[in-house]
């Protein structure tokens, strides 16, 4: 088979154009439950946490793949007992958790149900105790 370069020319530049206007669909909004808060941590541990990054990939059997980054501060990596991410249907997020240890940044990926709405809240325990996260809601597309 003979590939002819500028038709290779038009169909690359046609794929890198269908990316372009494809890829904001990849991106998620998401705010915070609590206005009045800057993402940052509540809880008693000496640790704080913040949710550094959430991006939503694809579409399967009606779920959202969702990668979501939870950063932690103030702490050791050695010192992590658990950082990881809860989430759920309400504002509380206590639905689901998935965490590691002896790390300060995690990124977890969580499926979605499409057309829905979830709040996520990361968290990191350590001696001291768990903090939170304030609850962000994302609103999944249909």
């Amino acid at each position: 088979m003979k590939i002819h370069s500028k038709n290779l020319t038009r169909k690359l530049l046609l794929c890198g154009l269908a990316l372009a206007l494809c890829a904001p669909v990849f991106l998620t909004s998401c705010s915070d439950d609590d206005d009045s808060g800057d993402g940052g941590s509540s809880g008693s541990a000496s640790a704080s946490v913040k949710i550094t990054s959430i991006s939503q990939g694809t579409k399967r059997n009606g779920k959202y793949n969702y990668h979501v980054t939870v950063k932690a501060s103030g702490a050791t990596a050695a010192s992590i007992k658990d950082i990881g991410l809860s989430w759920g249907k309400t504002s509380s997020a206590t639905g689901q958790r998935s965490g590691t240890r002896g790390t300060l940044t995690t990124t977890r990926s969580i499926s979605l149900s499409a057309n829905s709405t979830y709040y996520l809240k990361g968290y990191v325990t350590t001696a001291s105790g768990t903090s939170y996260t304030t609850a962000k809601k994302v609103r999944v597309p249909k």
